[in-house]
């Protein structure tokens, strides 16, 4: 049967693969987020490995500065529809209203029994989750059991829903976790692998004219912003190159221009005026 791999609050999966076909969702996470959580199997067994465990409103920022910020999620949401194939039915939701939906969800309210996990793919969300109460408080969508359509929701990119979840206050202490640990043992993958840094390109370039403006914002970080303080790095005008200023940290942003720079860039001037 293979090994499954999730990301989830409790029993409630907002993503999930198998063996070697999943998403890494590392980059949610920060290094000491790994610790035991707990995997939930057939017949109410539970038991406690590995993986990733991080409070809802902790991962908020992370998700912002991933591409996610509240006023991108309708240009994801309706990119994921364009994307379903044309023989599928219509989508009976906009995003306005599948972000009322979720952003009611009190995830302690969403208990999912024991014959969950005999869904075939569409059914789990069409056939379960649009018939529990917590997914009907601003929308009656017990009527949508086609499985088609449950299949599009279930393969909804899962940064949207977590940070719809985030908007409601009472989920924010609930923890996300992302449990690895069967594909590892089974090995599908291995654990070194799993746990990436972000990427270049999912990173903010700071530029200051001088070093102690680069050390001040480089602390600041650290102490007020831990959580996202790997999302920033940091090029030092005083110390790399010889000249400071305006001027040349305006001719140096042109440079980044033309070389078509992919990352997010942050300038940072003084003014004594």
């Amino acid at each position: 049967m293979g090994s499954m791999i999730t990301l989830g609050i409790g029993k409630l999966e907002i993503d999930w693969g198998k063996n070697n076909f999943f998403i890494n969702h590392s980059k949610i996470f920060l290094p000491a987020d790994i610790t035991n959580i707990p995997y939930y199997y057939a017949d109410n067994v539970i038991e406690y490995k590995e993986g990733f465990s991080r409070k809802l409103v902790d991962i908020k920022r992370r998700l912002e500065l991933l591409g996610y910020p509240l006023h991108k999620l309708k240009s994801h949401y309706e990119a994921h529809l364009t994307s379903v194939p044309d023989y599928y039915p219509d989508i009976p939701l906009t995003f306005e209203e599948y972000f009322k939906i979720i952003s009611a969800i009190d995830i302690q309210k969403v208990e999912l029994n024991e014959e969950w996990g005999n869904y075939d793919p569409g059914e789990f969300t069409s056939k379960y989750l649009f018939k529990h109460p917590e997914f009907n408080k601003e929308f009656d969508l017990s009527s949508l059991v086609d499985k088609d359509i449950g299949l599009v929701f279930e393969n909804m990119d899962p940064y949207i829903t977590l940070r719809i979840l985030a908007e409601n206050p009472a989920n924010d202490d609930y923890s996300v976790q992302w449990g690895y640990s069967d594909v590892v043992d089974g090995g599908w993958a291995d654990k070194d692998d799993l746990i990436e840094p972000l990427s270049d390109a999912d990173k903010i370039l700071i530029v200051t004219e001088g070093s102690s403006d680069s050390f001040i914002i480089s602390r600041a970080l650290e102490l007020l912003c831990p959580d996202i303080v790997d999302f920033f790095y940091f090029v030092d005008m005083e110390e790399h190159y010889p000249f400071t200023g305006t001027g040349n940290l305006y001719r140096f942003c042109q440079g980044l221009a033309s070389i078509r720079i992919q990352n997010n860039v942050l300038i940072v001037t003084m003014s004594l005026e």
